[in-house]
Parts: structure tokens; C-alpha cells; sequence
């Protein structure tokens, strides 16, 4: 996925200073940055590494010699951009095969029951819920 620096502020509803027509493929550390990702830093000062990342979220005070996101928190902004680069896959409705179901468990419509899950009577799952294999519900959960 492609995205440009300010396409990118604005979905994180934050200010972004540089060119706004940069391409992003993705996120990075600073220690493993790459030419077209968007990294983070928290101090005020830092000391950009030779291969740097193509922009930064980071506090306005920064002001690094790259385009920036300017973030009040730039860690959590950089979860927050990180979940727009790698969305979380959509539940595959449905009960795997090898999954137990107790009577009396509800399983709603579109919600994912992985592989050798086991569900105990008066468990609950609700849509969109998606359950990785080998998962345990107790009892009335």
C-alpha cells in the first residue's frame, strides 16, 4: 500500500510539514529505517542515522530535515499510522471444522472460530470477533 505524507496526516487528523506529495509504503524504527517509510521519534532533538526514513511523526518542536507529521504523541500516532498501513484481516464467518461448540454457546452471525477452538456451554462470541486456533472460552464468558 501507497499513501502520500498528507493523505496520511489526514486520516490521523494531524499537521504535516514538508511535501505532502511524498509516497509512503509503509512504518519503520529509526534503527531499520527505509527510504519510503515514515518513522517516530519522541525528544525534541535527535540525531538522525545515515539511512533515514523518508518522514517522521514526531513533536513540532523536532522539526527534523525531512518531512514531518507534527504528533503531541508521536508513539501511539505511530500505531495508529501502522494500523492504516497493515489493517486487521476481516473475520471469515464460520466455525473451523475442528472447533468444539458446547451446546449452549452462541456463536453470532460473522464471527471467525479458528481451528481446535473450544467453546464451553454459556460462552458468548459476538460478529466480527475473530478467534485464533487453539483459543479456550470457559464456561458463561
Amino acid at each position: 500500500m501507497k499513501i502520500r505524507l498528507a493523505d496520511l496526516a489526514s486520516q490521523l487528523n494531524l499537521e504535516f510539514e514538508g511535501d505532502g506529495e511524498l509516497l509512503l509504503e509503509g512504518v519503520c524504527s529509526l534503527e531499520e529505517a527505509r527510504s519510503n517509510c515514515i518513522g517516530f521519534a519522541e525528544a525534541a532533538k535527535i540525531r538522525m542515522p545515515a539511512v533515514a526514513p523518508a518522514a517522521l511523526i514526531c513533536l513540532a518542536e523536532t522539526q527534523p530535515d525531512c518531512p514531518y507529521i507534527k504528533s503531541k504523541k508521536p508513539r501511539y500516532d505511530f500505531a495508529r499510522a501502522a494500523a492504516i498501513f497493515h489493517p486487521s484481516p476481516a473475520p471469515r464467518a464460520g466455525i473451523h471444522p475442528s472447533a468444539y461448540c458446547a451446546p449452549g454457546c452462541v456463536v453470532e452471525d460473522g464471527a471467525e472460530i479458528g481451528a481446535y477452538c473450544c467453546l464451553e456451554s454459556g460462552s458468548r462470541v459476538g460478529s466480527g470477533t475473530i478467534l485464533q486456533p487453539h483459543v479456550r472460552i470457559g464456561a458463561n464468558s
